[in-house]
């Protein structure tokens, strides 16, 4: 997390007034047995939502920095492409 903000980002958001009071509307949804999962809630949403935001930023930082890394990522990217069209291609 270092000087990332990632932390400072996560924390604001754990520690908003209305944060733990969803959280417990969430759980409270859930012990009366409604279909109900985490995924699908704001508060968690938030919670990925910041985690990728930095996640893809030291990426791309890593990218700049090391080009023969930038490469092989690529290139991964690629072929992970490449795999879901062939899916998606197959299944039609």
């Amino acid at each position: 997390m270092g000087n990332s903000g990632l932390y400072y980002e996560l924390e604001k958001w754990v520690t908003y007034p209305d944060f733990d009071q969803a959280v417990e509307d969430f759980k409270v949804k859930l012990r009366q047995g409604q279909p109900v999962t985490k995924q699908n809630e704001y508060f968690y949403k938030q919670i990925t939502s910041i985690i990728a935001k930095y996640r893809d930023g030291a990426l791309e930082q890593v990218k700049n920095e090391f080009p023969e890394l930038r490469d092989k990522v690529n290139e991964r990217e690629l072929y992970r492409y490449n795999q879901k069209q062939v899916i998606t291609q197959s299944s039609n």
